[in-house]
């Protein structure tokens, strides 16, 4: 089966942030988030903690407080912009390899793509996923990387699932033949 697309910035750009809705994607923001807030405010906290306990410091226990709801609310507010920061310089540097015209096929042997700068291919036992989202269709391989296929190359809604059900299909049946010969 094969299906002929153009992949544009605003495509990169959207399957980047649909990447914070997957629970893989929520786990390693939350992670990431844990830490910086974590670091940033602690030592206020411990400050707090210490002034609590009578260690001797001289700042009002209030304002250490009120200093580390301070430092966490404007981590916040730097994560959230940082990281939509990043998924736009993420898409500008992909759109610069990956937008473009492409032809992707999907056979009993794989996913090929011809792109504008290559040729790309992978077996199926190196897909990780096949993902029906609202406005795409992706083939992720490995933790990164992904096939993207705007549902708008598809003459109608049923010829998209058909192909998404068709690469869920052979995904199934390469994983199992290289499970199988492992």
């Amino acid at each position: 089966m094969q299906v002929e697309t153009d992949v544009t910035f605003d495509d990169l750009r959207a399957v980047r942030k649909q990447g914070l809705t997957t629970a893989e994607g929520r786990r390693a923001i939350a992670s990431e988030f844990v830490v910086g807030a974590t670091l940033g405010c602690v030592p206020y906290l411990a400050m707090a903690i210490a002034l609590s306990i009578g260690l001797g410091f001289v700042v009002p226990g209030n304002y250490v407080l009120w200093l580390a709801a301070g430092q966490f609310v404007l981590w916040i507010l730097f994560y959230v912009w940082a990281l939509f920061r990043a998924i736009e310089a993420g898409a500008k540097a992909a759109s610069q390899v990956a937008a473009g015209r492409h032809v992707l096929t999907i056979s009993d042997a794989g996913v090929h793509e011809v792109r504008p700068h290559g040729e790309v291919s992978h077996r199926w036992s190196a897909v990780t996923d096949v993902i029906d989202a609202r406005q795409h269709v992706l083939i992720a391989v490995g933790p990164d990387g992904q096939y993207v296929i705007p549902k708008r190359s598809f003459p109608t809604p049923e010829m998209a699932a058909a192909f998404v059900e068709a690469a869920r299909a052979l995904r199934a049946r390469g994983t199992e033949g290289a499970g199988g010969a492992a």
